[in-house]
């Protein structure tokens, strides 16, 4: 019999508690045990980030994570974003520019671009479509994705010009409006550090966005098929 574990799963400032087995991905638990299927599981490869969810400030592909490792740990979810009846406004600008159609790699881009946009607020197109680039959608040719975070970005700074603060993930508490902070200079995100995509824990953005990526094609492809084999060696494991 496969040994299980007793973990607490902060998600959205509620506890939860889960008895599962080491082998079980986040993913999976906070759909199936916590009921929370606002995320979404895609390629369970870490190369789409439908399943990107926001864990301790840093937005991570919940496919890629055993749900062990974020025992005791906040997490937040597309469930979490829109305070009470009111949307964030990511989520509002996602609803003005059309940036869905099917809506299944939805809940992956409002986690990643909420988390860059809390992290810099003053984000520059550039760096902002390299972050967008690391996730997947197969309907919108990106387009309307793009306007709707940059329409979410001035409507953040705008907020913060006029209550005097900045929606951060500081309090840990969910609903943007609870969020506390100040506008001030942060670290890079991190999906901005130049670093090879093999080192990335196997996030190989894949992107038409990266068409003007550094690294050529047949590398991205190679990281690609290396971090798919990685991930089949780790299920044959736990299966074993």
């Amino acid at each position: 019999m496969t040994e299980k574990f007793d973990i607490t799963l902060n998600i959205n400032g509620r506890d939860y508690a889960v008895r599962t087995e080491a082998r079980r991905t986040l993913v999976d638990v906070i759909r199936d045990d916590c009921g929370l299927t606002g995320t979404h599981i895609g390629c369970e490869h870490g190369i789409c980030g439908a399943c990107t969810v926001i864990l301790e400030d840093e937005a991570v592909r919940a496919c890629l994570m055993f749900a062990v490792q974020a025992n005791g740990k906040k997490i937040r979810t597309v469930e979490g974003l829109a305070n009470g009846d009111t949307l964030h406004p990511i989520q509002q600008a996602f609803i003005d520019h059309h940036g869905l159609q099917c809506g299944f790699c939805t809940p992956g881009f409002l986690m990643l671009a909420v988390n860059v946009l809390e992290r810099q607020p003053d984000i520059g197109d550039e760096d902002m479509l390299d972050v967008l680039a690391s996730n997947l959608c197969r309907c919108t040719g990106y387009q309307n994705i793009i306007k709707a975070v940059r329409a979410a970005a001035m409507e953040m700074r705008k907020i913060a010009a006029t209550e005097g603060h900045y929606p951060s993930p500081s309090s840990g508490r969910a609903g943007w409006g609870s969020f506390r902070g100040t506008v001030s200079p942060v670290a890079p995100h991190p999906a901005l550090r130049a670093t090879p995509p093999r080192r990335r824990g196997g996030i190989v953005p894949t992107s038409p966005l990266r068409r003007k990526s550094p690294w050529s094609p047949p590398r991205w492809r190679a990281a690609s098929r290396k971090a798919q084999r990685a991930a089949c060696r780790v299920r044959r494991r736990s299966r074993d």
